[in-house]
């Protein structure tokens, strides 16, 4: 745009229409004298629960979190100083601000001087970049609801551009495909029409790209009031298809040119919360599985007991407690390398024969123990047991050896110790009774099993 000619008298609004103008924003604006003193501030004062007459003469602090008193003191130091001016504004930074109701709220806060003035013009935004992005990073630490963090990535463009459509596609732990929308009918996300490819099933980058619309889908969209659909694709590490992000931009809103900042904040945010469930399903994955053999560990047995604990039962429970006959042999005579594979095989065929309602964990070393669910009998139990200890009348075959094959036949045993308890009765306590129960197979001649005589 050219500008005006040096003659071209501009007549500037006056004074009360900027006031009118501030006092209509939805970002609260305060006026401060360099002595902290509010001297003025807009009507979004509303929003945190407080009238303009119970504001207007007191100082800023008294709304200030006490943390955050110390560094708001040092940027009116600095204004007071003249480090501000036209051309140096006060960084935008997060500050905690109290509500009428006495709890804190975070908002971003720039502010600004004119030169040869006191005062300073402090815009307070409780939404934008700053404070989501805040939002975000607490609910990612604190292990927050998958949903919820999604639901911020989207607020990330929503509080922008309020009136465009937004959707976010993900694939929850299950392999299943969920959605995250704001401001779409159901008809513009995960309805799909006969000989048309939909969105989120285009093949696109990381970069947004508009995507082409079929002709239900452009009738859809039109009928919406949606113009025109921008989809990215977010690397999910968990899952092969990914994350899809989707944007349809509506006339009232900007071109598809002004949402890419939006797109390129949010795929950002949603590969981190992507990256951060994965990270999560794998330490997870850790503590419940053990890395040897790939059955339950022992911490997550120890959690099933104390979820079993917490919910006493009206049945009783079972358990069965196994040692691996002549397995220190085995790390003698073949080493420790041969005696994990001898473990993982044993396990594997531990699991052949444990039911699927039925858990298998490894206590440590080659002990193991199997908790049957509430209202498994006696006979059951036992039953179970007998079928373990025919397990390993074979030999087990173990890759690494001599033979042609490549496998080595290892002799093991196994012995089983079987404890059936009484209604609400700890599991624990049926656990210390299978595993005397072990002992007296062991004792007996090992290769067998032996029940308690009580739980």
């Amino acid at each position: 745009m050219n500008a005006p000619p040096p003659d071209h008298d501009v007549e500037p609004p006056d004074d009360a229409w900027y006031k009118a103008a501030l006092d209509e924003s939805s970002d609260l604006v305060f006026v401060l004298r360099s002595d902290t003193t509010v001297v003025w501030c807009n009507a979004a004062i509303s929003q945190v629960g407080f009238r303009k007459s119970e504001v207007v003469g007191r100082s800023i602090a008294d709304f200030l979190h006490p943390d955050d008193l110390v560094r708001a003191a040092e940027v009116m130091a600095l204004e007071s100083a003249g480090v501000f001016t036209q051309s140096t504004k006060i960084t935008p930074a997060l500050y905690r601000t109290r509500t009428a109701d006495g709890s804190w709220v975070h908002v971003e806060i720039n502010g600004s001087t004119a030169p040869g003035d006191d005062h300073l013009l402090v815009v307070a935004r409780l939404s934008g970049d700053l404070v989501i992005h805040d939002r975000l990073l607490e609910s990612v630490t604190s292990d927050q609801p998958f949903e919820n963090q999604v639901a911020l990535v989207v607020e990330l463009a929503t509080w922008r551009h309020p009136t465009d459509g937004y959707a976010v596609s993900y694939f929850d732990d299950d392999g299943e495909r969920r959605w995250y929308t704001a401001n779409l009918p159901a008809s513009l996300y995960d309805v799909s029409h006969p000989d048309e490819v939909a969105p989120w099933e285009v093949a696109v980058g990381a970069e947004p790209e508009v995507v082409p619309l079929g002709p239900a889908l452009r009738a859809t969209a039109d009928e919406a009031g949606f113009v025109e659909c921008l989809v990215a694709a977010v690397e999910d590490p968990a899952h092969p298809e990914g994350a899809r992000l989707l944007i349809w931009t509506t006339r009232a809103g900007p071109t598809v040119s002004g949402h890419r900042y939006a797109m390129t904040n949010m795929h950002r945010a949603l590969a981190l919360v992507l990256q951060r469930r994965a990270h999560l399903s794998l330490l997870q994955r850790a503590v419940r599985i053990d890395q040897l053999t790939g059955v339950t560990s022992r911490t997550r047995l120890m959690e099933l007991f104390d979820e079993a604990d917490a919910q006493p039962s009206d049945e009783p429970h079972a358990v069965l407690y196994l040692d691996l006959d002549g397995f220190k042999g085995v790390n003698d005579s073949l080493g420790h390398m041969m005696g994990d594979r001898v473990l993982r095989g044993a396990a594997e065929r531990l699991a052949s024969v444990v039911p699927a309602d039925t858990t298998l964990a490894r206590m440590g070393g080659d002990e193991f123990v199997v908790l049957c669910p509430p209202g498994t009998c006696r006979e059951a139990a036992t039953d179970l047991a007998e079928r373990i200890v025919g397990l390993f009348v074979e030999p087990l075959s173990i890759e690494g050896g001599d033979h042609a094959d490549g496998h080595i036949e290892v002799p093991i045993g196994v012995s089983v110790g079987v404890a059936v308890g009484f209604p609400g009765q700890p599991v624990g306590s049926v656990l210390d009774a299978a595993d005397q129960a072990l002992f007296k197979a062991k004792g007996d001649g090992r290769g067998r099993w032996a029940a308690s005589a009580t739980g």
